[in-house]
């Protein structure tokens, strides 16, 4: 699962796994309006996400993997709260995102939020570049949404 503006041109994607290793991905579902995209990787060997059964709600506290581009050392992990529960999705303007304090930047795009729980409750869409300058997020609602349509 990750964004669809990371894989919007391609339908065949280069996947590194936790180890370094390089897989090729299959795009087999996309969304670009709610911004997903689902990916299957043949070989890949990991223990999938577990989604929460509620969506985060204002304060709670996420954690937050991402590649950054700058970074040359690899994934990063960051952490803050959700600040906004009702934040605008894409250009939709539906509730189903969410903003959050947690630093991202250019390459953390379609990374996964996890609550303390470790469940996932959402996937990076970017950086608002105005004021709060927050982190957003495709929410649980949206994501339980597209996996379901997707099969």
């Amino acid at each position: 699962l990750t964004a669809e503006h990371v894989i919007r041109d391609s339908n065949i994607i280069l996947v590194k796994d936790h180890k370094g290793g390089e897989l090729l991905g299959l795009v087999i579902k996309k969304d670009p309006k709610k911004d997903l995209a689902l990916l299957l990787v043949p070989g890949l060997v990991c223990e999938p996400a577990k989604l929460a059964e509620e969506a985060p709600k204002i304060g709670d506290t996420i954690i937050v993997f991402g590649s950054p581009m700058a970074q040359s050392h690899g994934t990063t992990l960051s952490t803050g709260v959700v600040s906004s529960v009702v934040g605008p999705c894409v250009d939709a303007g539906e509730a189903g995102c969410f903003l959050a304090t947690a630093p991202v930047g250019p390459g953390s795009s379609g990374g996964p939020a996890f609550n303390e729980k470790g469940e996932l409750v959402g996937i990076v869409q970017g950086l608002l570049r105005r004021p709060p300058f927050m982190g957003l997020l495709q929410g649980l609602k949206n994501i339980v949404d597209f996996l379901a349509k997707a099969g």
